[in-house]
């Protein structure tokens, strides 16, 4: 199957691992252009 956009799967896979405590998420910084997913600082 053929499909548009981006690979999304390794991003999906990240967000598990963080969600289990197995990874920070700081490891998915490095990713947001690969992925296209940019993360902003918000106010507390």
């Amino acid at each position: 199957m053929l499909s548009a956009g981006i690979e999304r799967f390794g991003y999906f896979e990240q967000l598990a691992a963080i969600s289990r405590g197995e990874a920070e998420f700081a490891s998915l910084l490095p990713e947001q252009h690969r992925y296209d997913v940019h993360f902003e600082d918000l106010p507390h």
